[in-house]
């Protein structure tokens, strides 16, 4: 179907969408709301404000699909307009305390994140299956689907032309008449675009009368052929393929791999998207009976069948990486898709009727239920594994947290820090608080609060606090991508603020970020060059002058190793005394000494030193 063919005029389209507006009018006070609210958002400055507004802007956005599925629902039962706006007034209601429920930060942890984009889902799929509900024609219900696609199709063709035309013809004022445009102007230009015009023009164009969808037979022709000659050929490949793998895990007895349960998931979405693309052509007696989509009854009565394996497979593959690493919210997602698939399959295979409004209802049903469990559930999983792990390395004893007489293990202690991670960045410290006393707790985030608010940037900025909260369990943090016999990086500063005497000495040298190679780092020192030869495997620094020939005053040298260990005991070693990195030299004719403001150090088993750098005092005895 050519879109262009079913393009109203500019008249229509006005009349259209000021009708729209009257009948979805809490739908309209949400666009306007977002808009208005995301115009402010690209101005603001204030983050204590810019906290309430995102709040308010995700509430709004959230509006537009529950008030129109509100609507729809009244039109479909043919309810009084005051009727209508009672029900709609409830779901306003329910959006004001969504509000306070809220995180302060929407995005401060991604928990809330999450949440917010099932609850989004679960009113779009709302938005497609409610004015269907209680009808028994499933073909007025595809007819309404797609009629909602292709509006949004038009809808964002007609933005995006107006959008481009409009940051074009801003752009045209700066170039030709020297006009100084804010570039934040184009952020708003679509903002209004998308957030105010698109809806507008895709509620404009929403069926008014749905009786009427049930006998209209039209099929794109255009949406079969993309269907035929796009979707289902990949569908078949990767149906070889997963079965392919499927064959390998029996032959070698191997577990499936993580990754595969993506594949599997994404398969069967696009897969059961081309089945409702071609529903009419199979349902529909005017066209099922046509020679050309005879194959479509075949290809739907075994599909769902031969979905069953690769289902099977994907539950291997998930609960396996639950039984190892506990459940997060991107595996409970993984795992709630897996158990709606496997609803909707087992549905189609033994149901008769084969009720294509399953698939939304799933959906919606998961999404709303995911929305409100998968983060209490993870955090739960993850803090039921931490407990396990901290008792197994005797931290935890009789539910309080000791000191072993072994530290645990380099891998324990990476497994741990990752849980620990995990929970500060999704969950919060506050989810430590059955083993770290809650005073402590408090004064930590307190801290972390002022520390955040007096920065004027916002908390996602500052990072983790796992560094802090692993010491408080009793071990040591570890990165998830350090592995035991990885070298650390240290760099040991001194402190330039305090004084270093020079007034023994004749010559003052910089040795500035000086970086560790095989030559000796050479300076001139009256007619004579000054040698420093640095040995990374030993650590040793040794002074000498003379030539390119001959030596002809060897000052000796010093080994640095076990002055480094030392020192990378300490908690601080960014602000050291210049008396720790302070070292002597004496030769026949002159005396030397080197003071290091920084040293950079890998550290495994052994140490060695890489980059340094500092001053070089000389005299002649």
């Amino acid at each position: 179907m050519n879109l262009l063919q079913n393009f109203p005029s500019i008249d229509n389209l006005i009349i259209s969408v000021i009708k729209s507006c009257k009948r979805f009018p809490f739908a309209f006070i949400s666009i306007l709301t977002a808009t208005i609210v995301g115009l402010w958002l690209v101005d603001i400055d204030i983050i204590a404000q810019e906290y309430e507004l995102q709040k308010l802007f995700s509430i709004a956005l959230l509006g537009l699909p529950l008030f129109i599925s509100m609507r729809m629902y009244s039109e479909r039962f043919r309810w009084k307009f005051w009727k209508s706006i009672r029900l709609q007034t409830i779901g306003f209601f329910f959006l004001i305390l969504y509000y306070y429920l809220l995180s302060k930060d929407l995005f401060e942890l991604e928990k809330y994140a999450i949440q917010y984009s099932l609850l989004y889902l679960g009113c779009l799929f709302l938005n497609a299956i409610i004015p269907f509900l209680n009808k028994s024609n499933r073909h007025g219900f595809w007819q309404y689907n797609k009629s909602l696609f292709l509006n949004f199709l038009t809808a964002t063709l007609y933005t995006h032309v107006m959008g481009i035309g409009l940051s074009i013809a801003l752009g045209a004022l700066h170039l030709l008449f020297k006009i100084e445009i804010d570039p934040k102007h184009y952020f708003q230009i679509w903002i209004v675009v998308s957030l105010f015009f698109h809806p507008l023009i895709f509620m404009s164009k929403i069926p008014e009368n749905l009786d009427s969808l049930d006998s209209d037979i039209s099929y794109p022709k255009g949406l079969k052929v993309f269907t035929q000659y796009v979707l289902l050929p990949l569908v078949g490949l990767y149906l070889v393929i997963l079965y392919t793998y499927g064959a390998k895990i029996l032959i070698e007895w191997n577990w499936p791999v993580g990754w595969v349960s993506n594949l599997v998931l994404w398969y069967s979405v696009v897969s059961i998207l081309s089945l409702l693309l071609l529903h009419p052509l199979k349902e529909l007696k005017e066209l099922k009976e046509l020679k050309e989509n005879r194959w479509i009854q075949v290809f739907s009565t075994w599909f769902f069948r031969a979905l069953v394996p690769l289902v099977v497979m994907l539950f291997m593959a998930i609960l396996q990486r639950i039984s190892d690493y506990g459940i997060t919210e991107a595996r409970f997602l993984v795992l709630a898709m897996a158990i709606g698939l496997a609803v909707v399959v087992l549905y189609f295979v033994i149901s008769k009727l084969k009720d294509i409004r399953i698939i939304p209802i799933v959906i919606l049903l998961l999404a709303f239920i995911s929305a409100f469990s998968v983060s209490p559930i993870s955090k739960i999983s993850q803090q039921t594994r931490l407990e396990y792990l901290l008792i197994q390395n005797n931290l935890l004893v009789d539910g309080e947290l000791v000191t072993p007489d072994e530290a645990p293990d380099f891998d324990s202690r990476k497994e741990m820090s990752s849980i620990v991670d995990y929970l500060v960045e999704r969950h919060g410290i506050e989810s430590f608080d059955n083993w770290i006393d809650d005073t402590i707790l408090l004064r930590y985030s307190t801290d972390r609060e002022e520390e955040i608010e007096g920065s004027g940037v916002s908390r996602d900025k500052f990072g983790s606090s796992a560094n802090d909260i692993c010491p408080m369990l009793g071990f040591e943090f570890i990165n998830r991508w350090s592995s035991e016999d990885a070298a650390k990086y240290f760099v040991f500063f001194t402190d330039k603020s305090l004084p270093i005497n020079i007034s023994e000495f004749d010559k003052f040298y910089n040795l500035s970020s000086v970086y560790i190679n095989e030559e000796p780092y050479k300076f001139l020192m009256d007619s004579l060059d000054c040698f420093i030869q640095v040995n990374q495997e030993s650590n040793t620094f040794a002074l000498y002058i003379g030539d390119s020939l001959s030596t002809f005053d060897d000052l000796g040298e010093i080994n640095l190793t076990d002055t480094l260990k030392e020192l990378s005991e300490l908690k601080n070693i960014d602000s050291l005394d210049p008396q720790y990195l302070s070292f002597n030299f004496i030769g026949q004719y002159y005396e030397a000494k080197i003071v290091f403001f920084q040293i950079g150090v890998n550290s495994g088993q052994l140490f060695f030193i890489n980059t340094f750098d500092g001053v070089l005092l000389l005299k002649k005895k």
